[in-house]
C-alpha cells in the first residue's frame, strides 16, 4: 500500500531545477501561499513559479521553481533527501555529488545552509571552504547519490509527508480515492486518519477564507501607498549606489594596478582570486610572504581595515594560501568635502 501511495502521488522536485532560499522567522507558524509570494518573491530567479516551503523550528526553507514544471500532490526536494542523508555522516561540511551538472550541499551544525547546482564544482574546493568557514568536502557519484534518495524515500516516515503537500486538493480527498481503487477493505485501518483530517481540513478552510478575505481587503487598501513608497525607494536607491558606488572611492583601475604589483613584487608569489565589489575588496594569494604584503598594501594608502582574513599552510609547497580582505578608503565625506 504504502509504495503504491508514493508512485501515485509523491514526486521528487530535482536540484537543477530549483532555487534555494533560507529565511528565519519568529514564529513556528505556517504561511499561505499568497503570504510567501508576498515576502519572498523577489527573491526568484524565475518569471512565473512555485514556491515549495519547509518549516524547521524558527527557519523557512524555501524551494523555487518554474511553474512550467508538473509534479503531483506531494513533492520532497532532492536536495533535501541527500541532506537527511549527509547530517548523518558529517553535521559540518561540504557535500558536492558530481554529475553532468554538479549538487553542492552545505551543512553547518547539522542545518542546511545552502544548496546549488553548478559545473565543475569540485574544482573550486579551496574556495568553497574559505567561503563557507568549513574544513571538509566529501564528494559523492551520481550512482551513489541515486541509491542515497532511494534509501531516504524508502525510510522516510509518511506522517511527515504533510509537511510536503501541494495540491489544493485535501489529504482526505486522496485517500477515499485511492480506497475506491484498493482491492482489500483498508477503511478500518484508515478510518480513524480520515476523520482526523477531515476535521482538520474543515477547520484550516475556514480559517483559511477569514485570513484571505481579511488580506485581500488590507493589500486593496494600501496598494496606492504602497506603488508611491516602490517609485520613491528605487529612486533613492539608484542616488545612493551612483554616490556611493561611483563617486566616493578611488579608481578600481589603479588599486587593480596597485595590489597586483604589489604581489609580482614578492618573489614566488601568486593570486589565486581577486574581487572588487562596491568598496569591499578581498584577494587571494599563495606566498611566502603574507605580512610583507600586507604591510605593503597598507602603506599605499587605498585601503583601511585591510587584514588577513584566513590563512593556512599548503602542504606540497610550504606556501601560504593567504585571504585579504579590506574596505577601500572614501575620497570624501558624505557630505563632498
Amino acid at each position: 500500500m504504502l509504495e503504491s501511495l508514493k508512485d501515485r502521488y509523491l514526486s521528487i522536485l530535482p536540484a537543477k531545477d530549483s532555487f534555494f532560499y533560507v529565511a528565519s522567522i519568529k514564529e513556528q507558524k505556517h504561511f499561505g501561499k499568497d503570504i510567501l509570494r508576498l515576502n519572498f518573491a523577489h527573491f526568484s530567479p524565475y518569471k512565473e513559479f512555485e514556491i515549495l516551503p519547509f518549516y524547521e523550528k524558527q527557519r523557512l526553507l524555501l524551494w523555487f521553481y518554474p511553474q512550467s514544471v508538473s509534479f503531483k500532490n506531494f513533492v520532497i526536494p532532492q536536495a533535501y533527501l541527500l541532506y537527511l542523508y549527509a547530517k548523518e555522516q558529517d553535521n559540518h561540511a561540504i557535500f558536492i555529488v558530481e554529475d553532468t551538472i554538479d549538487t553542492l550541499l552545505v551543512i553547518k551544525n547539522g542545518l542546511l545552509e545552502a544548496t546549488y547546482c553548478g559545473f565543475g564544482l569540485k574544482m573550486q574546493q579551496e574556495a568553497l571552504l574559505d567561503e563557507y568557514g568549513l574544513e571538509k568536502l566529501y564528494t559523492l557519484n551520481a550512482t551513489k547519490a541515486k541509491a542515497i534518495e532511494q534509501e531516504q524515500l524508502e525510510n522516510y516516515p509518511i506522517w511527515n509527508y504533510y509537511c510536503w503537500y501541494q495540491s489544493h486538493q485535501s489529504p482526505k480527498e486522496i485517500l477515499i480515492q485511492y480506497l475506491d481503487r484498493a482491492v482489500l477493505p483498508l477503511a478500518i485501518v484508515v478510518g480513524v486518519f480520515i476523520t482526523s483530517e477531515y476535521l482538520k481540513d474543515r477547520y484550516i478552510a475556514s480559517y483559511y477564507e477569514n485570513v484571505q478575505q481579511e488580506y485581500k481587503a488590507i493589500k486593496k487598501k494600501n496598494d496606492p501607498y504602497r506603488k508611491k513608497l516602490k517609485r520613491l525607494n528605487e529612486e533613492a536607491t539608484f542616488t545612493h549606489r551612483f554616490y556611493n558606488e561611483v563617486l566616493v572611492y578611488p579608481n578600481s583601475i589603479d588599486v587593480m594596478e596597485t595590489l597586483f604589483g604589489i604581489v609580482a613584487q614578492e618573489s614566488n608569489s601568486t593570486i589565486k582570486h581577486f574581487s572588487l565589489s562596491g568598496s569591499k575588496a578581498t584577494l587571494t594569494v599563495e606566498t611566502f610572504g603574507s605580512i610583507t604584503i600586507l604591510n605593503a598594501v597598507l602603506k599605499s594608502g587605498y585601503f583601511e581595515g585591510f587584514k588577513i582574513q584566513s590563512s593556512r599552510k599548503i602542504p606540497q609547497n610550504q606556501k601560504e594560501y593567504v585571504v585579504y580582505e579590506g574596505s577601500l578608503k572614501r575620497l570624501k565625506d558624505s557630505h563632498g568635502e
